[in-house]
C-alpha cells in the first residue's frame, strides 16, 4: 500500500517576528516557530510547504490562509491564536469556509489558545505563538493526524523514570513537563527543565516531556513517571 504524502502549508504571522540572520530591536523576536513546524512535518513524513512570516494584517494573512488552503492538504498558523486585537486567527478561519472553528482553546498546559478548524474537508490548526506551546500541540494534536492520514502509528517507548522533587499542577489541565533525564546509582531520574513556553530553552535543553493528567494536581518526589 502506498500513499501521497500530506502536504502541510506552515504560516507565521506577527509584527515582531524576524528573521534568524537579523538583529532583534525593542520588541521584536527571531522566528524559530517556522523552522520547528517545517522540520517536524518532515521528519513525520510530509510535504512542507512555508509560506513567510505575515504581519499582523487581517487581508494578507486571509489571502495567504486562502492561497495554503488551495495548494495544501493541513495548514498550520503560528500565532495569532489568542483574543489580542491584533490576533486575527480565528476570525480568519471561521471565514474561509466551513464547518470553520471546530474549538478554540484546548484544556492543556502549555497550548491553551489552540485553534482547530476545518474549511471544504482540509483541517487547518491556529497554534500558539510561544514555541514550546506550539511544539507541545504540534507534537500531540498536528503529528496525530499526519499518521492517520497516512495510516501509519509511531510506537513509543517511554523511559519509567523517579521525578526528583514535589512538583504541583493545577487541577483540570493536562500538563506536559520538559524533562532532563540524570543516571543515579543505576536509576533514571527526571528533572523538570522550568521555563516559561515563550523561552526556547524548554525544549533545546530537555530530553522529553512527562505528562500529566488534567485530574492530577502534582507529583510526590522519587515517584514513577514516564
Amino acid at each position: 500500500p502506498a500513499f501521497c504524502k500530506p502536504k502541510v502549508g506552515i504560516i507565521s504571522t506577527g509584527d515582531e517576528i524576524i528573521s534568524p540572520s537579523e538583529q532583534p530591536k525593542p520588541g521584536e523576536i527571531r522566528d524559530i516557530n517556522s523552522y520547528l513546524l517545517y522540520s517536524s512535518v518532515i521528519e513525520d513524513g510530509g510535504e512542507a510547504i512555508f509560506y513567510g512570516v505575515i504581519r499582523d494584517n487581517y487581508e494578507l494573512l486571509f489571502e495567504t490562509a486562502k492561497k495554503a488552503l488551495n495548494e495544501c492538504d493541513v495548514v498550520l498558523v503560528s500565532g495569532g491564536s489568542s483574543v489580542g486585537k491584533r490576533d486575527h486567527t480565528a476570525k480568519i478561519i471561521e471565514e474561509l469556509g466551513n464547518p470553520g472553528i471546530l474549538l478554540h482553546g484546548i484544556a492543556i498546559k502549555p497550548g491553551k489558545p489552540t485553534i482547530l478548524g476545518k474549511v471544504n474537508d482540509k483541517p487547518i490548526f491556529g497554534l500558539p505563538g510561544h514555541p514550546l506551546s506550539c511544539a507541545v500541540v504540534y507534537r500531540i494534536l498536528v503529528r496525530y493526524l499526519l499518521e492517520r492520514m497516512m495510516k501509519v502509528e509511531e510506537v513509543e517507548y517511554p523511559i519509567p523514570c523517579k521525578l526528583n522533587t514535589n512538583y504541583h499542577k493545577a487541577k483540570g489541565r493536562e500538563e506536559y513537563l520538559p524533562v532532563n533525564i540524570e543516571i543515579i546509582s543505576g536509576e533514571y531520574i527526571a528533572v523538570p527543565v522550568l521555563s516559561k513556553s515563550a523561552a526556547i530553552s524548554g525544549f533545546t535543553k530537555s530530553w522529553g516531556y512527562i505528562k500529566i493528567d488534567k485530574n492530577v494536581e502534582g507529583i510526590s518526589k522519587d515517584q514513577i513517571v514516564y
